[in-house]
């Protein structure tokens, strides 16, 4: 039985937990679009930036976890870290000049 420290189950791994609960949000940002709670640019950006990058970082995860050198797979998750908050101030950043333009 696997231990509850670990978010494991019987019939799914850390990973495909992470993938269901991505899948699952992806789906209700399509319901969100289809019943016009989210307008089509609305639900573009929230699959970019929930269903998207989040789907980059758990395979980029992924390939740094199986390194040996713990050292190094700290240092990668890191890097990782520091693009993913560059990224997001970035566009955060065009998103402000975007509405600033628009008014």
């Amino acid at each position: 039985m696997a231990s509850m420290e670990n978010y494991e189950t019987n019939h799914l791994d850390r990973r495909m937990i992470a993938r269901l609960m991505i899948d699952s949000l992806e789906y209700s940002i399509n319901l969100r679009e289809k019943f016009g709670v989210y307008e089509r640019l609305e639900a573009f950006y929230e699959r970019l930036f929930f269903v998207n990058i989040n789907r980059m970082i758990i395979d980029k995860l992924d390939q740094i976890m199986i390194l040996e050198d713990k050292v190094e797979r700290e240092k990668r998750t890191r890097e990782l870290y520091e693009v993913f908050l560059n990224y997001i101030e970035k566009t955060k950043s065009r998103s402000r000049e975007s509405e600033n333009r628009n008014c």
